[in-house]
């Protein structure tokens, strides 16, 4: 989803309408004179990325999981 990609408050990143590329030109147009929101944004999504897609945070969490199952199994 959209907000999975740009944030709940697109702190990672801008929306923009699908097909229109005035909105398109008018989303870049806002990032090049923003550098500091823009700055911002890149910051925010890769400590976002890092905390939550990082390979070995998505192992330790699968090998919860499994572990969890097999709890509650009784194995």
């Amino acid at each position: 989803s959209a907000q999975e990609i740009v944030g709940h408050d697109q702190e990672f990143g801008l929306t923009m309408r699908a097909e229109d590329a005035f909105d398109l030109q008018r989303q870049l147009r806002w990032m090049l004179d923003h550098s500091d929101a823009r700055c911002q944004m890149g910051k925010l999504a890769r400590e976002h990325v890092m905390s939550n897609y990082d390979r070995k945070y998505r192992v330790q969490k699968t090998l919860e999981i499994y572990d969890r199952c097999l709890r509650d199994r009784g194995v």
